[in-house]
């Protein structure tokens, strides 16, 4: 790991005190890396029959397995959209909520839609699933994913102030500080600055308020980023 900007190392000194040094020796750990299998194309139970990958179940994940192999992406079984290689944390969010099949959900900050397949599957065809992101270069991604699928719900894209309508379950996952991502990502280390930070939290402000207006009373409202401190 190269080394931190001192300003980072400032505030998670504050933030974790004691713990500090175990936090910053983690960093130096390799990535870990999963995949979910996907149920519309093959069962669990008949995948962990052809399951090459010695791959171990994620014990929060129905579908979800960590991984070790290389070049995953190239493999018949991702071709073939048997599974969907997302990191472990970005499956945990969709994993917070029993879906009802017939809820009307939205994924605020869907690109590149990982999130979103993963609810799509507890869903019917009547219910309603909106994937939005600002992006409409990222959104191109998204709906690759879901035509992967064939899903034939919204995949939008635009500013907040654009979308209408409350939901019964709203799903944001907001910009991150990429501090969560260091040990995957260590360029990302030279892009923090406590400026940054402050604009962050700005807009992920406004991205929570605009998600709290659009959750349908008595609904449910997650709200996650992979950002340390």
């Amino acid at each position: 790991m190269k080394q931190l900007p001192q300003a980072y190392i400032n505030r998670m000194k504050a933030l974790l005190g004691d713990e500090f040094d175990s936090y910053v020796a983690s960093l130096d750990s390799a990535p870990v890396r999963a995949f979910r299998v996907n149920t519309d194309k093959i069962s669990t139970e008949e995948f962990e029959k052809i399951n090459e990958f010695s791959a171990e179940k994620i014990p929060y994940s129905e579908t979800g397995y960590y991984f070790t192999s290389d070049k995953i992406g190239n493999h018949p079984f991702h071709h073939a959209g048997m599974i969907y290689v997302q990191e472990p944390a970005a499956m945990a969010p969709a994993e917070c909520a029993e879906i009802d099949p017939d809820w009307w959900v939205l994924d605020m900050c869907a690109a590149p839609g990982g999130k979103s397949l993963m609810m799509s599957e507890n869903l019917t065809d009547d219910a309603v699933l909106t994937a939005f992101d600002r992006s409409q270069a990222r959104q191109k991604l998204t709906k690759q994913n879901f035509d992967k699928k064939n899903l034939r719900h919204k995949v939008v894209w635009g500013d907040l102030a654009d979308l209408t309508g409350s939901f019964d379950l709203v799903l944001a996952d907001v910009p991150c500080s990429n501090t969560g991502v260091f040990r995957r990502r260590p360029d990302a280390l030279w892009n923090f600055s406590t400026a940054k930070m402050r604009e962050l939290m700005a807009i992920q402000r406004d991205i929570l308020e605009s998600a709290f207006q659009r959750t349908a009373s008595g609904g449910l409202l997650i709200y996650s980023t992979c950002s340390i401190g």
